[in-house]
């Protein structure tokens, strides 16, 4: 099978590699996860698009697993921007077309009132954003004071403001997956 991703979130849950791909990129349908069935071996040799692929943090996989299992707590909560760093700092998707059409599109939406959380986890001072590189750059662009995120695992943080725990059994559609 020859597999193109365009972007694609892995959990590990229960020893279970699970890949979930972005459908709808740049359409009306902008902001679905659909799961799909790929092989480790097809998954190591997936090709992706030159400037849109960032590195893949190992520990949010493993964050992300857990909480789907509800091993781990998932928050809303609202992070200083100031605090929110990407894992691969060298992914620039403003400095790619498609990355740019889609932080305009992201920031468009968030203009209509129609959000999309960056989910991240703490790490030391920080909040790691491993996978909404998107929605990041689209919340630089704005200049806000706090930005509201999804976070995954603890939350021990002065400035970090109105915490909510999520329900365990509304995990799943929080983090956008079916």
């Amino acid at each position: 099978m020859d597999v193109t991703l365009v972007s694609f979130a892995l959990f590990r849950v229960s020893g279970v590699l699970l890949c979930y791909a972005w459908q709808g990129m740049g359409d009306e349908n902008f902001g679905g996860w659909t799961r799909v069935e790929v092989s480790r071996e097809e998954l190591l040799n997936a090709k992706s698009l030159p400037g849109l692929t960032p590195a893949h943090d190992e520990h949010w996989i493993e964050l992300g697993g857990r909480a789907l299992a509800g091993e781990e707590p998932v928050y809303f909560a609202m992070v200083p921007i100031g605090n929110l760093i990407p894992f691969d700092i060298d992914y620039r998707p403003d400095l790619h077309p498609l990355g740019r059409a889609d932080i305009a599109r992201c920031t468009e939406r968030a203009l209509e009132g129609k959000f999309q959380y960056p989910v991240v986890y703490q790490r030391g001072y920080w909040f790691v954003v491993s996978d909404d590189y998107i929605s990041l750059f689209a919340a630089m662009g704005g200049r806000p004071d706090y930005v509201a995120c999804v976070v995954m695992g603890r939350i021990d943080h002065p400035l970090v403001k109105d915490v909510q725990a999520v329900a365990r059994g509304d995990v799943r559609k929080v983090l956008g997956i079916p």
